[in-house]
């Protein structure tokens, strides 16, 4: 909606956002999150006003403003009407999980932010992923929907088996201490050539 105070119109003014925020803060008592945009380039700023609305959160982050492939003959996708109308669309999936880690890691590096709580979203697909997300940006919950929409919803106790293994792993000083990267450890017997004899 390209309204000014509207939808993607307004991430990029965090005083809209702060009185957005007052506005669903008078109608609700749960937590308030507020989905930043990867499009803007003030998401700090919106936080700190998020903050200071009394909203509990940012959740980073919406899906990245984007152009679909086109199909193999070049005609857009999708192609709307017989004048085949297009428009840009949202991105989601592993494509935003980078761009959305950044968002996420740059408001928790900010001192001013601590208080602001960060909601991962973008492009988890397994533990490695949302682990990240709580390392370096975080995070100390999650939303999950590509990855849902992709394989079921089977896929959250995958995730939950994937981070308790990885926290254990983690702790794991006889494996970390000799540089261990999640493979099984090396055998010394099973590494060495077999010598063959004519």
């Amino acid at each position: 909606m390209p309204d000014k105070g509207m939808g993607r119109a307004c991430s990029d003014v965090p005083e809209v956002v702060e009185q957005i925020t007052r506005w669903v803060k008078e109608y609700v008592k749960a937590p308030v999150f507020i989905k930043l945009s990867p499009n803007s380039t003030v998401n700090e700023k919106i936080a700190e006003h998020v903050k200071l609305a009394g909203g509990a959160g940012v959740s980073a982050t919406n899906t990245m403003f984007s152009f679909m492939d086109p199909e193999h003959n070049m005609d857009p996708y999708p192609a709307v009407g017989k004048n085949k109308h297009v428009y840009y669309g949202g991105a989601a999936g592993s494509i935003l999980r980078p761009i959305a880690l950044r968002v996420a890691s740059t408001i928790a590096a900010n001192p001013d932010l601590k208080d602001v709580s960060i909601m991962a979203t973008g492009g988890i697909v397994n533990a490695q992923h949302a682990l990240a997300y709580t390392m370096f940006g975080g995070a100390s919950v999650y939303q999950v929907c590509s990855a849902v929409q992709e394989q079921d919803f089977s896929i959250i106790n995958d995730l939950t088996t994937g981070l308790k293994a990885l926290l254990y792993l983690s702790q794991r000083k006889d494996l970390t201490k000799n540089g261990w990267k999640g493979q099984s450890p090396p055998v010394l017997k099973m590494q060495k050539l077999r010598k063959y004899t004519n």
